[in-house]
């Protein structure tokens, strides 16, 4: 697809969504696997995520731990749910999911302070932490021994 045809399928996609008027629709660079595009409307800003792959278990997968997660009390970003009350869509073969934006601000490598990368560290604890209680969901799983 042109990406004059990747914004208007977006749009498309857009419409399975309680938005109201959607303002604008701009691809945001730098997604390390799918394609994203950033959602102005009336509702807020959001986060669209056309997923590259066709297999919906790997979408669903990714759900259900951002949902584990945030019953965790951890900062997972949620989607919003579409007009049929799901968190994913499926349009011409493709899977799309509707995010709320997530709170804070990226940092550079250059600007990321050392209390910064401590908060990181202390979050990935957390994470790791909350993960030993996840339900099988599909995932792989490591186990980490050692005396």
């Amino acid at each position: 697809m042109s990406p004059i045809e990747e914004k208007n399928f977006a749009r498309e996609l857009l419409k399975l969504w309680p938005l109201g008027v959607v303002k604008s629709v701009n691809e945001a660079l730098g997604g390390a696997v799918n394609q994203v595009f950033r959602v102005d409307s009336g509702l807020g800003v959001f986060y669209l995520r056309v997923y590259k792959t066709a297999e919906k278990n790997r979408v669903l997968r990714e759900h259900k731990l951002l949902e584990f997660l945030a019953s965790k009390n951890l900062p997972a970003v949620q989607t919003l749910p579409s007009i049929y009350g799901q968190s994913i869509v499926e349009k011409d073969g493709k899977f799309g999911a509707l995010y709320f934006s997530a709170q804070g601000t990226q940092v550079s490598k250059k600007q990321l302070t050392l209390g910064q990368a401590q908060g990181a560290g202390e979050m990935l604890a957390r994470l790791h932490f909350a993960l030993k209680d996840l339900p099988d969901v599909g995932y792989r799983t490591y186990g980490l021994n050692w005396d």
